[in-house]
């Protein structure tokens, strides 16, 4: 298997993939927000942090 480049909602893509490619991933990289509290050109990163855990939390399970 080669190296794969997805660009997408990360919870959405890795869900897509996990059936055909479960067992055989060795690494994914997400760039995943880190609720810096700044606003950002293309998103606010200043969510409240209990409204943020809640978001991340079935992206890391």
């Amino acid at each position: 298997m080669g190296n794969m480049l997805i660009y997408g909602d990360n919870l959405l893509t890795l869900k897509a993939l996990e059936q055909d490619f479960a067992g055989k991933i060795k690494c994914v990289c997400i760039d995943q927000t880190y609720n810096t509290g700044n606003a950002f050109k293309h998103y606010d990163d200043g969510l409240g942090h209990s409204i943020w855990l809640r978001l991340m939390k079935p992206k890391i399970k």
